[in-house]
């Protein structure tokens, strides 16, 4: 085995693809409503990023658990905004990744995820007597609980699975794309019509990016870390 992969955790490396793949499989069911919902908001936040870095606003951000998300925003780049889902979600997730690779930040980390979700919740998320509204405050609170109340392992699993789930959240409008579509408008239809490119060109273009990029921070995320390491 190659020296720089001789000190990778591969049954943790294993847990977490397993993870995913499950999600993938399951993400139209209850049982993954809290990871789905979660990663949902971090890929509808990611738009409205995109609007307000190039000159736009966000209107509102709306969280419909069970259905999916979606960002309105004024102004902007379109085609910028558009990719920012799955560019959005792949970085989100990303950072995640590597800043999970230290055990003993992690609950800090989480703790910070979790102040950003509760306030971007009552900044932008609407209707307020909504289910999304509602999700983003439960959410957010029980992050920052399980980052004052956990241990870090549990802590950076954590992480590494939101993170893992987010960078690869292309794969489920994939899917659905693989499926017949599910019904719903996906980031990847939206760039179909902006462009001349079919949806599955964007999605699986996506999915190659999102995928080389969470297998090595992935990779990095469970390297071995010396114990007297701070």
């Amino acid at each position: 085995m190659p020296k720089r992969y001789s000190r990778i955790r591969w049954t943790e490396v294993a847990v977490l693809l397993a993870i995913v793949l499950v999600a993938a499989l399951l993400w139209d069911t209850a049982l993954l409503f809290p990871l789905r919902s979660l990663v949902v908001f971090f890929h509808e936040i990611s738009h409205g990023i995109a609007a307000l870095v190039t000159g736009g606003s966000i209107v509102e951000i709306q969280i419909a658990p069970g259905r999916g998300g979606l960002c309105i925003t004024r102004g902007g780049w379109p085609f910028v905004i558009l990719s920012a889902g799955y560019v959005g979600s792949m970085l989100c997730g990303g950072t995640l990744l590597v800043l999970s690779a230290r055990w003993n930040r992690s609950q800090y980390t989480l703790g910070i995820v979790a102040v950003v979700l509760i306030a971007v919740t009552l900044l932008w998320v609407r209707p307020i007597l909504a289910g999304g509204f509602l999700f983003g405050l439960v959410a957010g609170v029980a992050l920052l609980a399980c980052a004052v109340w956990a241990s870090q392992h549990v802590n950076a699993l954590t992480l590494k699975t939101i993170g893992l789930t987010s960078c690869l959240y292309v794969l489920v409008d994939l899917f659905g794309l693989l499926r017949g579509g599910t019904g719903q408008v996906s980031d990847a239809t939206l760039l179909a019509e902006a462009t001349w490119l079919p949806a599955w060109f964007w999605a699986a273009f996506w999915l190659a990016i999102s995928g080389a990029v969470a297998w090595r921070l992935l990779m990095f995320a469970c390297h071995a870390q010396d114990s007297r390491q701070v």
